[in-house]
């Protein structure tokens, strides 16, 4: 009879630890935020994650729902939580509507980029062309020089 509650509390110990993790482990598959967005600065990167009715700031290192915020980059997060890794981008979250918006604008960003760094390479042959007209100008000037 003595080792009946002894047996009773190893079953105990071994069932509530259970229940325990499975709950962490649906509180961790519920994935409720949203990033809105992330404060890149010299000594400091931070993202905020928003619901419908709450905001949050998360310092790099620091936890939301028990995830890990591993990473903080230019339009996107990295967060951890034991085995698993979520990569959240801020355009993620967009209505359809304002996604499409912002993949033009993003488009057209690119396009405008890619035009400026063409016309700057141009600019740079046309001014390695001209100092070479330039030199060979001067030479055959001081070759035509009475002397």
């Amino acid at each position: 009879m003595s080792r009946l509650p002894c047996i009773l509390g190893v079953l105990l110990a071994i069932a509530v630890p259970a229940r325990a993790a499975e709950n962490d482990a649906a509180a961790r598959h519920d994935w409720r935020w949203h990033l809105t967005g992330v404060v890149i600065g010299p000594t400091l990167r931070e993202a905020l994650f928003g619901t419908e009715n709450e905001t949050r700031v998360v310092v790099l290192g620091a936890q939301i729902d028990g995830w890990t915020l591993t990473e903080v980059r230019p339009g996107g997060v990295t967060l951890r939580d034991h085995d698993q890794e979520k990569r959240l981008g801020a355009d993620e979250w967009l209505q359809d509507d304002a996604r499409a918006a912002d993949s033009e604008r993003r488009a057209r960003q690119f396009e405008a980029g890619q035009a400026a760094a063409a016309a700057l390479e141009q600019q740079r042959q046309d001014q390695a062309n001209a100092e070479t007209a330039l030199g060979e100008a001067t030479a055959a000037m001081q070759q035509a020089r009475p002397r």
